[in-house]
């Protein structure tokens, strides 16, 4: 059995690590360097165990191994790297030649020039109200179409 004085230091260490992480990353937004990142979350996790063995709970238990996460993923096999992503913590497959999903097909395709031509439409009626910020509106828009509908000699 642990001593709850050594977990009580040794979890006013990681608070006091993770207060000063905070604000630096917090500093940086989001040009955050990624490795504080990863510790805030290295050490998020630490302080919860810390939390529970103090308060005489259970460890949590891991997420499911990642062949279990990825089972029916297409494409989903190999170099396969599971990674937790963003601040809920959604796992994500990443590593080279991985496709979480299929190419968009015909009726997809269709479906987002529909989207486009809407959205085409509703900053057209915006622009006097927009100005001068329309034209860049509209171009970035025109940027985004062309990279979402490439084929698959120009993938995005």
């Amino acid at each position: 059995m642990t001593d709850p004085d050594a977990l009580r230091a040794e979890l006013a260490a990681h608070q006091r690590r993770l207060a000063i992480l905070r604000e630096q990353a917090a500093i940086a937004g989001r040009n955050a360097d990624p490795a504080v990142l990863l510790e805030i979350q290295d050490i998020t996790a630490r302080v919860d165990v810390l939390e529970r063995q103090l308060a005489g709970q259970p460890a949590p238990q891991p997420d499911a191994a990642p062949a279990d996460w990825l089972r029916g993923l297409p494409g989903a096999a190999g170099d396969v790297i599971v990674a937790n992503i963003g601040p809920g913590a959604r796992q994500v497959a990443v590593g080279k030649d991985i496709r979480q999903g299929d190419a968009p097909g015909p009726a997809d395709a269709d479906d987002l020039a529909a989207r486009f031509d809407q959205l085409e439409a509703a900053l057209a009626a915006l622009r006097p109200q927009l100005g001068p910020a329309a034209e860049m509106a509209a171009l970035q828009l025109r940027l985004l179409r062309g990279e979402l509908t490439k084929d698959e000699s120009g993938t995005p």
